[in-house]
C-alpha cells in the first residue's frame, strides 16, 4: 500500500523520461514532502503536470536530494509511457485507483534477517527457507492504524525470532509451525508508525479441508456376543503411504530445461521407502498459492532405487522465477506428502 501525505505539491527540474526525478521548490500554499511527513524509502503513488501532459505512478522517496526513484507509469498521456518532462513539472502525492485495491508482495528469504517494508504491500506471502533471528517492519503510515497480514509457507523447519518490544498476547512469543509447505497467518498492527506493534495469530498449520482423516472405531466392535466371550482380534491394516522426496535443484540458471537430483526415501520401512513401480510426479508453480503445472512424471524402476539420487529433465522454460515441488504415487490411493518446495531462476540470454 502506497504512503498517503497531505497537501503536497513540488517542483521538478528534470528532463526525459528517466527513472529518477528531482525534486526541487515547494508550491505556493503546498507543502514539501518532508514538511508533510513523508518518510525516507516510503513507496508513494505520484501526479504529475507538465503543460498538457499528465502522469500517475507509483515511486520510492528519497529524502536526501529530494528525489523520487523507481519511477512506474501507472497511466500517463503518453500511451501509459513516462511523459517527457520538461524541466517546469509539478509533482504531487496522488491517489490512483490502484490504491483502493490491497497491494501484496512475496518475499523469499536469503538470510537470517529480514525487514519488510509496509509501503510496497500489507499483504506479505512469505516463503521461509531460513532462521530469522533479526526480523522487523518498517515504513508504517506516519498517522493512523494500519495492520500487516503474512502468511508464512515454511521451507522446512525454520522459525521467526521476534522483536522482544512487540506486544503477543498473554506474553506468549509465535513459533512457526514446523514443516515443509507448513502454512501460518499472522496479522502485525500499529497504531503509532510501528513504535508498538502488536502480533496476532490468525491460523497455524492450514491444511486442505479432507486432507487429515481420522479413523474411529465405534464401541460395538469391541463387545463380545454371548456365543463367543473370547473372539479373535480384529485385524485393521492400513497402507502406509511412501515418505516424500528430496528435491534439488542443479543450479544452471542459463539451462532453459532444469535438472534435478531426486532423492528418494529409503531404510525407513513399514512401507515408506520407494519401490518400483510408484510414480515421481514432479509440478512446477509460479504463483504456489494459487496454481501447480503438472512438469514430468516418471515411473521409478529397480535401478533408479540403486542410486542415491536420480537426475531428470524435462521441458524448456521461458525465463523466470519457478517453485518446484514432487511427491510419489503408488497407486490406490497410497500417495507421499510433497516435498521441499525448490525455487528455480531461469534466465537464458
Amino acid at each position: 500500500m502506497a504512503s498517503l501525505y497531505n497537501l503536497t505539491g513540488m517542483t521538478s527540474a528534470t528532463t526525459g523520461t528517466g527513472a529518477t526525478i528531482a525534486l526541487s521548490g515547494t508550491l505556493p500554499d503546498r507543502l514539501s514532502f518532508a514538511q508533510a511527513g513523508a518518510v525516507d524509502g516510503a513507496t508513494i503513488t505520484y501526479a504529475i503536470e507538465d503543460g498538457v501532459n499528465r502522469e500517475i505512478g507509483r515511486a520510492v522517496y528519497n529524502a536526501a536530494g529530494p528525489s523520487l526513484t523507481e519511477r512506474s507509469v501507472l497511466n500517463s498521456t503518453s500511451g501509459n509511457a513516462p511523459i517527457n518532462l520538461s524541466g517546469t513539472a509539478l509533482i504531487f502525492v496522488a491517489v490512483a485507483a490502484e490504491d483502493g485495491r490491497e497491494s501484496s508482495q512475496v518475499i523469499y528469504t536469503s538470510g537470517s534477517s529480514l525487514s519488510i517494508n509496509y509501503s510496497k504491500g500489507a499483504y506479505v506471502t512469505l516463503y521461509l527457507g531460513h532462521n530469522i533471528t533479526s526480523f522487523n517492519i518498517d515504513h508504517w503510515p506516519n498517522s493512523g492504524r494500519a495492520r500487516m497480514t503474512i502468511k508464512v509457507c515454511n521451507l522446512g523447519t525454520f522459525n521467526i525470532i521476534f522483536p522482544s518490544t512487540w506486544l503477543a498476547e498473554g506474553g506468549q512469543e509465535p513459533t512457526i509451525t514446523p514443516g515443509v509447505d507448513r502454512k501460518d497467518i499472522y496479522t502485525f498492527a500499529s497504531d503509532n508508525s510501528g513504535t508498538t506493534v502488536y502480533i496476532y495469530v490468525e491460523g497455524q498449520d492450514f491444511a486442505e479441508i479432507g486432507s487429515v482423516v481420522t479413523l474411529a472405531l465405534h464401541p460395538a466392535l469391541f463387545i463380545p456376543t454371548p456365543i463367543d466371550l473370547f473372539p479373535a482380534p480384529a485385524l485393521l491394516y492400513i497402507e502406509v503411504p511412501p515418505d516424500p522426496p528430496v528435491v534439488t535443484w542443479v543450479e544452471e540458471s542459463t539451462d532453459s530445461a532444469p535438472d534435478f537430483d531426486i532423492g528418494l526415501p529409503s531404510g525407513f520401512g513399514d512401507g515408506r521407502d520407494a519401490a518400483a513401480g510408484d510414480d515421481l510426479i514432479i509440478e512446477r508453480s509460479t504463483d504456489p498459492a494459487t496454481t501447480w503445472t503438472l512438469y514430468l512424471t516418471h515411473t521409478l524402476t529397480t535401478g533408479d532405487l540403486t542410486d542415491d539420487e536420480i537426475e531428470l529433465e524435462a521441458a524448456d522454460l521461458p525465463n523466470g522465477d519457478y517453485l518446484f515441488r514432487a511427491r510419489l504415487d503408488r497407486g490406490s490411493g497410497s500417495v507421499s506428502g510433497n516435498s521441499n518446495l525448490e525455487p528455480v531462476t531461469i534466465e537464458v540470454v
